[in-house]
């Protein structure tokens, strides 16, 4: 048998888990959820690893330092659960005229 203070709630704070960001141009709320397959592609692509799977197979930002906002994510996404942003854009042109070589 348990003891009543084994029974009893904890005192003070408890820590909610963090909730990491979604990638750049993400969907908002359900629309994400109901887009996204987890097929990791999101993660695999990501050239700084910044990208991760979370517990339900979707992608999150674990550390948003090493995200480059280079839109490859979004690029390569099917289902369109990440899109192209204003700045995403920018970056992955001037990514794709570097491979090429060409002026940005």
């Amino acid at each position: 048998m348990g003891s009543a203070s084994s029974q009893t709630k904890p005192r003070g704070r408890t820590r909610r888990p963090k909730l990491w960001p979604r990638p750049p141009g993400a969907l908002r709320g359900a629309a994400f959820y109901e887009a996204c397959i987890g097929c990791g592609d999101c993660a695999e692509i990501c050239p700084t690893k910044a990208i991760e799977l979370d517990f339900a197979a979707c992608p999150v930002v674990r550390n948003d330092a090493r995200c480059t906002q280079c839109g490859l994510c979004a690029d390569v996404c099917s289902r369109e659960a990440i899109r192209l942003t204003d700045l995403t854009r920018r970056r992955l042109a001037q990514l794709v005229a570097r491979e090429r070589g060409t002026p940005g």
